[in-house]
């Protein structure tokens, strides 16, 4: 090779290397977070860069598998994050094949820009707190059009997550414990990918509203967040809490075929030693009275750090918590979610509610029980609607998603929350089959779907302009803590708050969005009158329900029967 020739060589491989590290440099981007260095890469459809599977927390294992989350771990080398497929054990066969105990992660969203300081969105995934992973529906349009930094994540299921003793071993709530660790780690690392850790928006459909809500009531959130967008479930809804965990416990250690439940001590022992994939054997969405199981609790005041140790309905009538702006609401068809036991469920409802009736309204009598019932089946399937289906729609939806939602603003505007904001939406795409069978309404988290971006969008030109509508409001709130900063042609008196004086206003979201007041106020004044009267507050594991509570009750029994002996000499 003559020494041109080289020359001519060694500069055509420095401009090819130049060009290669110009190229990743532009289709990835390497940050540093407080557990080492994560490459993330360029989504060229929505250029935005995405970052999939970073460790947020370590989700314990063994013996302490319900307790709450240990720190993120460390790494030297460069985390190429593209996994976005890590998902929590969960019940069903759709992620048998990858879910996985070390689920523990995060993936984050930035805009392509070198812009810092941006707003933060945070969302919640839903999924009854039994299913679901974090990037099932992912931000993109809200990161592209809105310039905002988006997270979404991971967090422990059904028993895995939600068990509830009240014991150091299992003292509840490790689903909600590891959402506190990952809004710390949000705080902790988003200025990384450009993002503002003091203007974040936590937002969530279902359970991933209601879990919102709790973290607004929560004293171990403070500081971590600033806005809630809270969709279609909140901290009240009747499935959010559980009522009893130690009967919820024990019934399904007995379904599980375990005989000794009302031995607690031994009861902790079986759950301790049952493996993942019979803890994630069931389901718990089906039972009539509308609760789900293993959902948060109500927790001891033990040495680990306890996420809610106060009833949310008490916590609510105190006032005694945060007040930030929200925007809540549902759409307007949500009890469509429990149209798949329609045909199993309904000529039992037309003929007594009374095992229909929410698991959080306790009866002293079964007189009573069924008053409530009758005048439920009166309004429901009679005064309101002469159609048995949509009695049906409107019953669940008020008894799961609706009434819980509106109870829960109320409860805010009277704490003094100046900053809430009130939606419903019943936009429907058109299906492209004609014989679909009416009623035909927005579905159970229909709007949020539309807002993020999964693998059930439509197609037709009216929805794309409602996606874009939809989109632009979530994106004023999170940067201006308004749904409607400014009055439009599309919004030519605003979006005003909700106010003790008067009606509350909301507004009916539709390709023409309309400004209402008083929704729904028959179906709300049945229930107002209904709950003041015989809602129950759920509760904590009672101090007997722990194994020092077991060992103290023999205790006890011991000393006793050693004095009557000694009486007896």
């Amino acid at each position: 090779m003559t020494k041109t020739t080289s020359l001519i060589f060694l500069f055509l491989t420095v401009i090819k290397l130049q060009l290669c590290d110009s190229s990743e440099e532009e289709n990835s981007r390497l940050v540093q977070i407080s557990s080492g260095r994560v490459r993330g890469y360029k989504n060229q459809q929505w250029d935005i860069f995405e970052f999939y599977g970073i460790p947020y927390a370590t989700a314990p294992t063994g013996v302490n598998k319900f307790k709450g989350p240990l720190p993120a771990p460390q790494w030297s080398d460069i985390l190429d994050a593209q996994d976005e497929f890590i998902v929590c054990p969960q019940a069903g066969d759709i992620y048998k094949d990858i879910a996985q105990e070390d689920c523990l992660v995060a993936s984050v969203f930035t805009p392509n820009t070198n812009e810092t300081n941006l707003p933060v969105m945070v969302n919640i995934h839903g999924g009854g707190y039994a299913a679901g992973y974090g990037n099932l529906e992912k931000p993109y349009s809200i990161v592209k059009e809105g310039n905002v930094v988006a997270v979404t994540f991971n967090y422990r299921l059904g028993i895995v997550g939600f068990l509830c003793l009240g014991t150091e071993d299992v003292p509840g709530n490790a689903g909600l414990k590891d959402m506190v660790a990952l809004l710390r780690w949000v705080k902790e690392n988003i200025r990384s990918f450009g993002g503002n850790p003091d203007d974040v928006t936590i937002d969530g459909c279902s359970a991933g509203s209601s879990a919102v809500d709790l973290l607004v009531l929560s004293e171990t959130t403070k500081g971590l967040f600033t806005k809630v967008i809270a969709q279609s479930g909140s901290s009240i809804s009747t499935w959010s809490v559980q009522q009893n965990p130690i009967e919820v416990a024990k019934a399904q250690a007995i379904r599980m075929n375990f005989s000794n439940a009302n031995d607690i001590g031994a009861l902790e022992d079986f759950f301790k030693g049952s493996s993942i994939e019979s803890l994630t054997k069931d389901s718990f969405w089906e039972g009539k009275d509308s609760s789900f199981q293993f959902v948060p609790c109500i927790e001891r005041d033990l040495e680990s750090e306890a996420v809610l140790k106060t009833a949310p309905f008490d916590i609510l009538k105190q006032g005694t918590y945060e007040k930030y702006p929200t925007l809540t609401g549902f759409s307007n068809m949500e009890g469509l979610f429990r149209m798949p036991v329609y045909d199993r469920w309904i000529d039992e409802m037309v003929a007594d509610l009374s095992d229909y009736l929410p698991e959080d309204l306790k009866f002293e009598t079964q007189n009573e029980r069924k008053a409530v019932a009758d005048a439920a089946r009166e309004l429901f399937f009679s005064k309101l609607n002469t159609d048995r289906k949509m009695g049906f729609i409107d019953y669940f939806s008020d008894v799961l998603f609706t009434y819980g939602v509106h109870r829960a603003l109320s409860l805010q505007v009277e704490a003094g929350n100046e900053n809430m904001y009130f939606l419903e939406f019943d936009f429907v795409p058109e299906s492209g089959n004609p014989t679909a069978e009416p009623p035909v309404g927005a579905n159970h988290c229909d709007h949020t779907q539309m807002v993020l971006d999964g693998p059930n969008a439509s197609n037709t030109s009216d929805y794309h302009l409602i996606k874009k509508s939809m989109v632009q409001l979530w994106v004023n709130f999170i940067k201006t803590g308004k749904p409607v900063s400014v009055n439009t042609e599309q919004y030519p008196d605003g979006w005003p708050a909700v106010s003790s004086n008067g009606p509350y206003p909301y507004m009916l979201l539709n390709l023409k969005p309309q400004l209402k007041r008083n929704w729904q106020p028959e179906r709300v004044q049945f229930w107002d009158d209904v709950y003041s009267k015989y809602y129950s507050t759920p509760a904590p594991p009672a101090n007997s329900s722990s194994r020092l509570g077991s060992y103290c009750a023999v205790t006890i029994f011991a000393l006793a029967l050693f004095q009557t002996m000694m009486s007896s000499f």
